[in-house]
């Protein structure tokens, strides 16, 4: 990144007085609080989160089991590496934040205060100061709404090139070479770029999105096989590690940032909206290349596989925000994976997509099935029928050993097509030691 001279500057989100208001964060942990818990070898359809002990392993109360960890109503403390999800990120909304060049998102009040530093403002960690080497890109006015969060989301990973990218109110762009100067007569921040030699003043209130040159940040890492801990406010945090430190808890960031919590460590868990991971021993269906898959037209719609994003192209998204892993899929259609006859188990959360925004929020109706091949005959080990009246996730828990193929299905189940959209959340293989 150039280098910019940054003045003593603060900058909030300047959309919260035009914005819905926001949930207040005690609603947002009671809606949080109970979530599937899915780990390598099982699936909790509601567990709590409820403390970090001080090995720093997570504690959950667990309600309805299906899977092997833990009885009815009992406390459980699972390490990190166990964990594959719980709960789902709710985006970054109303509020202003910093992206960081490991992906992370830090949502808070932002203060340009050195030249070569942010310092960051949050509800749940002590005030940080980022180099700004680190600093991939800022949200300035969040949107109000998870689907225009995906879209400016989408928006700011696309970008590339040697130019740094503003997005502005009104659904404006531009690029350039971006610094910034304080007004002479408000003190207000003022936004310069120059684009082939030709200075632009950018109104800072106009401000939605800053991406700084992808060329000049260098390859950005791939964090598929990070650990993750998203906050109720938005942030979504690349692990490297979590500890106790006293009373309060410490986050270590995949680029080597450090954030201390301002809470004690139940205050902090009841912000906590989602924690994902990859054990060691799991295999992830969206990462590995079919051995066929078809679609069956009903119209002139011919609808792909989602790997990790839905039919759409967007986001995985449940009823609590949006979950990183999984796969799509629109009846009629069916996907199958080759496997190599072991011990193994898949297990999936299946569930109805939410529909798209305009659409009958009454439609969507499928049949699912789960087949594999074992000794080259073709045998059926799951079925199950998924319609708007049930609102709750269907679970999964299967053996497949001794499978040569894996096959999955997703067939209409009345007249129409429309919001038949499968989203098999966390579809997984686990290698049986």
């Amino acid at each position: 990144m150039q280098p910019l001279r940054w003045p003593m500057i603060t900058v909030a989100c300047f959309a919260a007085s035009l914005a819905l208001p926001a949930p207040t964060l005690f609603a947002q942990s009671q809606l949080l609080a109970q979530s599937p818990l899915h780990t390598s070898d099982a699936i909790v359809p509601n567990a709590q989160l409820t403390d970090l002990d001080a090995n720093g392993q997570w504690s959950f109360e667990l309600n309805g089991n299906n899977g092997a960890i833990g009885s009815n109503g009992q406390p459980q403390t699972l390490a990190s590496s166990t964990i594959v999800r719980w709960g789902a990120w709710p985006g970054v909304l109303q509020k202003s934040a910093v992206w960081l060049s490991d992906g992370s998102w830090l949502v808070g009040r932002i203060e340009f205060d050195l030249p070569q530093s942010i310092t960051l403002h949050s509800e749940w960690f002590q005030p940080a100061k980022i180099p700004l080497r680190t600093v991939r890109g800022l949200v300035m006015i969040a949107p109000a709404s998870i689907a225009a969060w995906n879209q400016l989301h989408s928006q700011m990973e696309a970008a590339v090139g040697g130019r740094d990218t503003i997005w502005l109110t009104g659904n404006r762009q531009i690029a350039g070479v971006l610094r910034f100067e304080l007004d002479e007569f408000d003190r207000s921040p003022r936004f310069v770029l120059e684009n082939a030699g030709q200075p632009l003043v950018v109104d800072s209130i106009e401000v939605r999105a800053i991406v700084f040159s992808p060329t000049l940040m260098g390859n950005i890492p791939v964090q598929s096989k990070q650990a993750v801990l998203g906050l109720t406010d938005g942030s979504r945090l690349n692990l490297r590690k979590v500890t106790n430190e006293a009373a309060q808890v410490r986050v270590e960031l995949s680029d080597g940032l450090a954030l201390q919590s301002l809470d004690s460590r139940p205050e902090f868990c009841r912000g906590v909206a989602c924690l994902t991971n990859r054990p060691a021993n799991t295999t992830f269906l969206a990462e590995l290349e079919p051995a066929s898959y078809k679609h069956i037209p009903q119209s002139q719609l011919v609808w792909p596989l989602g790997r990790n994003r839905d039919v759409l192209g967007q986001p995985l998204m449940n009823s609590l925000g949006v979950v990183d892993r999984g796969l799509a899929m629109h009846s009629s259609s069916q996907v199958a994976y080759r496997l190599d006859g072991s011990e193994k188990r898949m297990l999936v959360e299946v569930q109805l997509a939410k529909p798209a925004d305009g659409a009958n929020e009454q439609l969507g109706s499928v049949n699912c099935q789960v087949m594999v091949a074992r000794a080259g005959k073709l045998q059926q080990i799951a079925d199950f029928h998924l319609d708007r009246s049930r609102s709750d996730p269907h679970f999964l828990n299967l053996d497949i050993s001794g499978s040569q193929l894996l096959v999955l299905v997703t067939d209409q189940s009345d007249f129409a097509q429309y919001g038949d959209h499968v989203l098999w959340l966390d579809a997984r293989i686990l290698i049986k030691p």
